[in-house]
């Protein structure tokens, strides 16, 4: 019970930091292009520089840090299986994860701005974040697109929990070919970055989102028929 809350903790940690670096993260590409279409660019670089990240790491990992071995017994140990696999990934994982951010940060400088606002008069007033978040809610479309977004969240978060155990106990892949397998999920997601500009241009963006949709289900249904 206190490894479980340890881990418990940790990851809620983890996650809260995780969001607090992302969500300005993303905003910060608006900031730096606001025309229209330079967006959709700067967006498109960022997601092909995310999964190239991806790919370079869970997907690289399989064959880097958790190979499998043979015991003494010749019984195959899997590289899950290992504890000292995952202190290796997660140190060198955290290192990188480091330096990037700092590099984030260090090379975005030139748009920082203070907008914090003092406060003016007596009482408490609200805080301009709040009052627009609860101004943004107010919207029904915000609330429909919101739920869309947790539903599709949801699903690729069991896709990507019940691959694992497809690659690791029921597939029984080599440590390359669960790179490969992992590997086109990062590659296609960097394809989706670097023509979803071009696609977003010709079809406008909600376009974009239409055929982006479209052929996510198609494939989705041809791999659970397959």
């Amino acid at each position: 019970m206190p490894l479980f809350a340890y881990l418990v903790v940790v990851n809620l940690l983890l996650r809260t930091g995780v969001t607090m670096f992302f969500v300005p993260y993303l905003a910060l590409g608006f900031e730096v292009c606001p025309d229209y279409e330079g967006r959709s660019k700067v967006q498109a670089v960022r997601q092909v520089m995310n999964m190239a990240a991806n790919f370079a790491g869970p997907a690289l990992a399989w064959s880097v840090f958790f190979r499998d071995t043979v015991g003494p017994d010749g019984a195959k140990i899997l590289g899950t299986s290992a504890p000292h696999n995952f202190i290796r990934m997660g140190v060198v994982f955290a290192g990188v994860s480091f330096a990037c951010v700092l590099a984030a940060l260090w090379l975005t400088r030139q748009w920082c701005e203070d907008t914090r606002r003092p406060s003016e008069g007596e009482g408490k007033r609200e805080e301009p974040f709040f009052a627009g978040l609860r101004l943004s809610f107010s919207d029904a479309c915000l609330r429909r697109v919101l739920l869309v977004v947790f539903l599709l969240c949801g699903g690729m978060v069991l896709v990507g929990s019940l691959q694992m155990y497809v690659y690791v106990y029921f597939m029984n892949f080599l440590p390359a070919q669960k790179s490969v397998a992992h590997g086109s999920t990062m590659v296609g997601m960097a394809l989706g970055g670097v023509l979803s500009a071009w696609v977003s241009k010709r079809l406008d963006k909600k376009g974009a989102v239409l055929a982006g949709g479209a052929l996510s289900l198609v494939c989705t249904g041809a791999l659970a028929l397959l």
